[in-house]
């Protein structure tokens, strides 16, 4: 007879709340949204009236899964209207780019793939008279779709947002200058006409960033560089943001729409004041990714060569009608969450090592197998590994696929080892990799588990 399936199983909702210890149902579920996949994702309004293309089959892979290119939001998509809006360039006729968000408006020249809106709270608006084509595939339910089975309608959390301080001094490059910064407290970057800053890598902290003057600028950063701005980013046409394509730099701007009496030149964001970040286009822009939580992103100009980043925060528009380019950035640098990683099923092998069966298995979502005693189960709450003394730490696990794993060790040796014998019984379960702790003590916390509880592991 066919068992149920029982899960134990258990995971922190995201770094955002790591520090409140919150835990919460872990769903073993083979699809779900996962943050990586999203180029675009904001709270509130997504806006992309055209003329734009978004480029497929960009991503690479995340934890063993091709990433897609998908444009989301929380509230409000907004394609077309304007000129063609391609969303993905190869549009309709492929589905590896989704529009998905609870309310959809297609307007003129939208060309689109595949869209997932939400009819128990949302709606999908097709006012498009002219030139509209699109979707090849229309879904209704944000929580049970093509990308996501699990009943849960939420679209990702976003990465925490870092607590920082801008400096007091002031940073000004001239026209044609250059000038070479560490890492840092800053006041203001204010950059001339064709003025160059080499960024060394590190974390840099400024009140603003202030291009206004358009021109052949260059932002030039080595790996892993972390810029947080509290106000606002003006950049300039013309100008070039990671030129050189330096792995791993991230922006966080921090500040809401406003005009911050007058200093702030970019347009009027979705709010009626002036964008919190702005890009004017007609250069290249490469970020792992740019968050802006509190505020619009404002892009505009031309794109010869796709602008490749991941775009996050409260609204996102274009807000001119020159084609624009994007492409999802090439890597992944957002702090991870955790997949749901689960057993779904194992098998006891005659050299006592284990075969496991289960969903999501990556050196990013299994820390280790561990083996609890059948009595520890039962009052089990938040865990760092089994009870049995045979635990397998990721070193001694083979990830075959994403779907199975073997132990190297034989587990049945590892158990009599540590005292066990002839019939005991084992439940065994999937510990995720320990993580930083924002709150220290102690340094590192285990973010989740699950653990199989339909079927035991008896030694022989």
């Amino acid at each position: 007879m066919k068992h149920k399936m029982n899960f134990i199983s258990r995971m922190l909702v995201g770094l955002a709340v790591v520090a409140l210890f919150a835990m919460a149902p872990c769903a073993a579920s083979a699809v779900e949204y996962r943050l990586a996949d999203f180029m675009i994702l904001v709270d509130d309004q997504l806006i992309l009236r055209g003329a734009a293309d978004v480029l497929s089959f960009q991503g690479g892979v995340f934890q063993g899964i091709p990433r897609r290119t998908d444009l989301g939001s929380r509230n409000i998509v907004e394609i077309g209207g304007r000129l063609r809006s391609r969303v993905p360039l190869e549009a309709p006729t492929t589905t590896d780019v989704a529009i998905i968000g609870p309310n959809v408006t297609l307007g003129n020249f939208a060309s689109v793939s595949h869209v997932i809106y939400d009819a128990a709270t949302g709606s999908y608006n097709d006012i498009g008279t002219s030139g509209r084509r699109g979707p090849t595939l229309l879904e209704d339910d944000l929580g049970n779709n093509s990308l996501n089975d699990t009943g849960n309608k939420d679209l990702p959390d976003f990465p925490a947002f870092p607590v920082f301080a801008p400096g007091g001094a002031d940073i000004i490059v001239s026209s044609g200058g250059s000038e070479n910064i560490v890492p840092g407290d800053y006041r203001d970057l204010i950059v001339g006409h064709k003025g160059t800053v080499n960024f060394a890598s590190g974390i840099y902290n400024f009140r603003r960033i202030v291009i206004n003057v358009a021109g052949q600028y260059n932002l030039i950063f080595e790996d892993d560089t972390e810029i947080r701005v509290k106000q606002f980013v003006r950049l300039a046409e013309y100008g070039n943001v990671n030129p050189t394509g330096a792995s791993n730099v991230t922006m966080y701007v921090e500040g809401e729409d406003g005009d911050y009496g007058g200093a702030n030149r970019n347009r009027d964001g979705v709010y009626g004041l002036p964008a919190a970040f702005e890009y004017d286009g007609d250069g290249l822009f490469i970020l792992c990714f740019i968050f802006v939580p509190n505020g619009t992103i404002n892009v505009r100009g031309h794109s010869q060569l796709p602008w490749e980043t991941q775009w996050l925060g409260k609204s996102f528009q274009q807000v001119s009608s020159l084609r624009i380019r994007l492409q999802q950035s090439d890597e992944v640098c957002i702090p991870r969450g955790i997949e749901c990683a689960c057993i779904t099923d194992f098998t006891l092998r005659s050299d006592g090592t284990l075969r496991v069966k289960g969903i999501n298995f990556s050196t990013d979502t299994v820390g280790k197998l561990a083996i609890f005693t059948e009595a520890a189960v039962e009052p089990i709450g938040g865990v760092s590994g089994g009870d049995s003394g045979a635990d397998q730490d990721q070193a001694v696990l083979d990830i075959v696929a994403t779907d199975r794993f073997n132990t190297i060790n034989s587990v049945v040796a590892d158990l009599i080892a540590a005292g066990h014998g002839s019939g005991d019984r084992f439940y065994i379960g999937i510990i995720y990799p320990e993580i930083p702790n924002p709150t220290p003590p102690p340094p590192t916390i285990v973010p989740g588990y699950c653990i199989f509880t339909d079927k035991t592991l008896e030694l022989p």
